[in-house]
């Protein structure tokens, strides 16, 4: 190379690690004709400042890594445990759906499709209100037309 591709070469490269060096230090008033090492030099002013700069940056990083492994723990748990919760709460419905069917069989009584429908949507507390209506001995035409 000749002397003045060289020197573009060195100028460039003087240019990439001051922008390297202003990321990872976070200097926005580097000025660029600022040497690399100078700037090394006003931010650790002794061997035991980089190496304190370097142990925190990386306890950082195991921080920040470990944080996210809890937190994902964490959201799986409470995940399995709304899961399951739902699973029951919809295992208790359907449960309480069957009696009801059950009751009804039981007296001969068949539901109409509107009915049907209505038992199929309600909830846990509407479903045993209707089987203790019917186990009370209620006709089925009353109990549904009440609700």
């Amino acid at each position: 190379m000749k002397a003045p591709d060289v020197a573009m070469a060195c100028d460039s490269l003087t240019r990439w690690v001051c922008t390297i060096l202003q990321e990872e230090f976070d200097e926005a008033n580097m000025n660029s004709g600022e040497e690399p090492v100078m700037l090394f030099n006003r931010r650790f002013k002794t061997y035991e400042a980089l190496l304190e700069y370097e142990a925190v940056k990386r306890g950082r990083l195991k921080g920040l890594k470990e944080g996210r492994r809890k937190g994902l723990r964490q959201g799986m748990q409470q995940g399995i445990q709304q899961g399951m919760q739902q699973g029951m709460q919809q295992g208790r419905v359907e449960g309480l759906q069957q009696a009801l069917h059950a009751l009804l069989a039981g007296r001969n009584a068949t539901l109409p499709a509107e009915l049907a429908e209505k038992v199929a949507g309600a909830d846990a507390a509407q479903l045993s209100a209707w089987i203790e209506a019917l186990g009370d001995g209620r006709d089925p035409a009353q109990v549904f037309t009440a609700a």
